[in-house]
């Protein structure tokens, strides 16, 4: 501008307008700017692939774009001027007030109840799990905060539904791992209501037996609230699953958000927030006590398939193992009981009366035994038949039982003889109940069809220690006293009149003799030939010790055996019948040789380093030798024992378990052995066609032990009636008197070349 041009006041006006002029022209284009970036910013939002709004500073709701109308259930900007409180339940209120404040304060990108569960709330009241992510936004006249809304529902159960999966597979594999080892059903009811709950998260477990004779169901487990549920009573809602379970043998599913489990009955089991039930069949329709177990959730609609599948499983699982412990109960009560009686055999007598034994030495007490026959009771079989017959048996049995107290033991020796275990009595005492029990049989026995019986019996009575030191002699004493009443006449008892005082000087003579028999080589091997059913073809043969004595003649093993034993001079004979056995193996390779190992030879320390000696100096081939050994002899020490055998195995020999049946260990240890064949004992073969109860005991062990994969070899045949019921079971192998008894080795021979 030209000096003096314009004067100064007007210059100075002039450029203060053009200063006004260019600032609002530059607010103008600003606003312009501003309205225009606030549009995109609207546009953006609108486009947002998740629900997202804008609030004021006082929470209210300026922008939400369509997915957030959509996802709240809002007509199109009917959530505008909202709350953002309006969007969130009323229990979660209180903490988002207090989260606004802190946010206020310090404004940042961050997500709201992080690490909580947080819910949404749409406009027709239902809720959704949420999470929330709130981040500022400045423009040029204030602060906003933007929210983005997901819902997570479908995430949350998907998360849930694996971690329940995850828990029923971690039941699953707790159980099975519990099955091979639970000695009863009540523990594995037990254990798997425990578990389930536990580790399964459920919100209880019960078990339940319907009796079908009664009708009634009895809860016998049951687990909740981390403790054992003793007894309650089952709701109408529970009563109808459990009974629909179990007529329909399907799994019945009870599942409604009602929540109809409480019946309106207040429940000691359940709270009335338990909402779904789920009942599983464990039984075949045929059991006389079915069993159902019922899983209980606290929500509804828990029970999906994926958790239904492993569900079934564990059902499966639980119910294969209450089969394999019946299964189990069963065969050992027919093991150790008597079928036509149910009295204990002498399997399980001589289990007790060992106890007692024991138990009198401990305390220099007394036990007595009374041996018992029945006068003339095979005429009652001759006569009446032998169904009449076992009404006797069972007829006596129930009178002798009324003549005892708790604490003894009656049991069925065998055919018409019972013997009856008296711990802490004399033979005085004895005496008392002997004569209660011919008192008890005066009176007629009324049999089925009408006809009337008189029966008495001879008793002999038995003192330890004064008439046995041991449990054979014992039983001897007894049995030499009963047959003395016998040949008088009968229906009487009488004390024993054995003093062991003879016994002992007999014993230790006896050992004397076993010590110079040693080193004199007065004992020599016996063969008994072992016969293929199928092809009666001569396969092998058991090597027998027999005791050549120069003035006593042959002694038999069962008298001087249990002597060796005790003594320690079992290791020697031991090590002298393999070497002779293996020596005269050797010329036989077509054949098995089997040695008897006893139970203190076979814990021998160097047990393997002198069979591999033996068989390096024989040149017997390892395959052709057969160690058999005792269940006793492995239950010492059940780990120890499979790792010499497998050990033994090694040098390629073969281990058989002789007399099975006879010992007390648990067939859950069978399967574990590394044996190749099993021998069923002659007591069980013995009584094969005369006794029911031993021919499903025959038949349980072939079918178990071929199922195993194991070669079964039967003791003790003596008739052709007991080959054929052994060929029908499929039993690969036999011995006994109706083929060869115990020969010398080259008449096995001269015999094998007859045959071939």
């Amino acid at each position: 501008m030209s000096a003096g041009f314009y004067t100064e006041a007007f210059g100075f006006a002039l450029s203060s307008l053009s200063s006004f002029l260019v600032l609002g022209c530059l607010v103008w284009l600003g606003a312009e700017a501003l309205n225009r970036e606030e549009e995109r910013y609207r546009r953006s939002i609108d486009s947002s692939p998740v629900a997202t709004i804008m609030i004021d500073k006082m929470g209210i709701i300026r922008t939400a774009n369509r997915l957030a109308h959509s996802l709240f259930r809002y007509q199109a900007s009917q959530m505008l001027g909202q709350s953002l409180e309006s969007l969130i339940p009323d229990r979660f209120r209180m903490n988002y007030a207090g989260y606004q404040y802190d946010y206020k304060l310090q404004p940042e990108p961050r997500m709201i109840g992080e690490g909580r569960e947080l819910f949404a709330l749409r406009r027709d009241g239902t809720e959704f799990r949420a999470e929330i992510v709130l981040s500022p936004v400045q423009n040029a006249d204030s602060y906003y905060f933007m929210a983005v809304i997901v819902d997570i529902t479908e995430r949350v159960e998907a998360q849930q539904q694996i971690l329940r999966l995850n828990r029923m597979h971690k039941v699953l594999s707790s159980i099975n791992s519990l099955i091979i080892r639970l000695p009863s059903r009540e523990t594995l009811c037990s254990e798997t209501s425990r578990i389930a709950v536990e580790e399964g998260n459920l919100s209880a477990a019960v078990f339940v037996e319907h009796d079908i004779k009664t009708g009634q169901l009895k809860m016998f487990s049951a687990y909740a609230g981390g403790r054992i549920i003793e007894a309650k009573q089952l709701s109408g809602t529970e009563t109808d699953a459990i009974r629909e379970c179990l007529r329909t043998h399907r799994t019945v599913l009870r599942d409604d958000k009602a929540n109809p489990l409480s019946n309106g009955k207040p429940l000691s089991l359940i709270s009335t927030g338990v909402q779904a039930l789920a009942a599983f069949p464990l039984t075949s329709p045929e059991h006389s006590l079915e069993t159902a177990m019922v899983l209980y959730q606290g929500e509804p609609f828990l029970f999906d398939q994926p958790d239904m599948k492993l569900l079934h499983e564990l059902a499966g699982d639980v119910a294969f193992a209450i089969a394999n412990l019946d299964r189990r109960q069963q065969f050992e009560y027919m093991m150790y009981f008597d079928s036509v009686t149910q009295l204990p055999n002498r399997l399980l007598l001589a289990d007790r009366l060992q106890q007692a034994l024991l138990q009198a030495d401990n305390n220099q007490g007394v036990v007595s035994i009374v041996y018992m026959d029945i006068d003339r009771f095979k005429q009652v079989n001759d006569s009446l038949g032998h169904t009449h017959g076992d009404t006797v048996l069972r007829t006596v049995a129930q009178r002798i039982n009324a003549c005892v107290g708790k604490a003894d033991t009656v049991s069925r020796w065998g055919g018409d003889e019972f013997v009856i275990l008296l711990p802490g009595q004399n033979a005085a005492e004895a005496s008392l109940v002997a004569t209660c029990i011919i008192g008890a049989l005066l009176s007629v026995i009324e049999l089925v069809d009408g006809q009337e019986l008189f029966v008495a019996c001879s008793m002999g009575i038995a003192e330890y220690p004064r008439n046995g030191r041991d449990m054979d002699t014992l039983i001897n004493s007894a049995a030499t006293a009963m047959s003395h009443i016998k040949e008088q006449g009968g229906n009487d008892c009488q004390p024993s009149k054995v003093d062991t005082n003879d016994i002992l000087n007999d014993g230790l003579a006896l050992e004397t003799s076993l010590r110079h028999a040693l080193r004199l080589e007065q004992f020599q091997l016996y063969f008994q030939p072992q016969i293929n059913i199928t092809s009666h073809q001569i396969v092998g043969m058991e090597a027998l010790v027999r005791w050549q004595h120069p003035t006593q003649g042959v002694i038999s093993p069962d008298r001087f055996i249990p002597i060796a034993e005790k003594t320690g001079l079992i290791i020697p004979l031991g090590e002298w019948v393999l070497r002779e056995a293996c020596r005269l193996g050797a010329t036989m390779p077509t054949l098995t040789v089997a040695v008897n190992l006893s139970a203190r030879q076979f814990h021998q320390e160097n047990l393997v380093d002198v069979i591999r000696q033996i068989l390096n100096e024989t040149a017997m081939p390892a395959h052709n030798l057969e160690l058999e050994i005792t269940e006793s002899a492995l239950m010492y020490d059940v780990e120890s024992a499979i790792a010499k055998m497998e050990q033994l195995i090694a040098l390629g020999a073969r281990i058989s378990l002789d007399d099975f049946g006879t010992g007390y260990s648990s067939l859950s240890y069978l399967k574990r052995f590394p044996i190749h064949t099993l021998k069923i004992d002659k007591s069980f073969i013995t009584q094969l066609t005369t006794d029911a109860g031993s021919e499903v005991i025959v038949n349980t062990v072939i079918a178990m032990a071929h199922g195993l994969g194991l070669n079964v070899i039967a003791e003790g045949v003596e008739t052709e009636a007991q080959l054929a019921i052994l060929r029908a079971r499929g039993c690969d192998q036999a011995q006994g008197y109706l083929f060869a008894r115990p020969m010398p080795y080259q008449e096995v021979v001269d015999k094998v070349r007859l045959i071939t």
